[in-house]
């Protein structure tokens, strides 16, 4: 999966690239940000201090996991240990 900034026009013209190479059957989507890239900045150091603090029912999970487990908190889901 691609995903990129629209900064200027470099960037632009560098996603229409990407558009044009795309086979077909791909999926484009043009959408306005979740956060901001100060945001998403910060969110990965803390998602490691997580990861490297917290035993979570007895595991230490990874950063990607704890993303997944606050998402889903977020969204109000039930997340289960050991559901697999």
């Amino acid at each position: 999966m691609i995903v990129r900034t629209i900064t200027g026009t470099v960037a632009r013209n560098a996603i229409i690239q990407h558009v044009l190479d795309a086979p077909e059957g791909y999926i484009v989507k043009i959408a306005e940000p979740n956060r901001t890239l100060e945001q998403n900045a910060l969110m990965w150091p803390l998602l490691n201090e997580v990861a490297k603090q917290v035993i979570w029912y007895g595991q230490k999970l990874t950063p990607d996991e704890w993303k997944d487990v606050f998402t889903a908190s977020l969204k109000k889901q039930k997340a289960v240990p050991g559901i697999e």
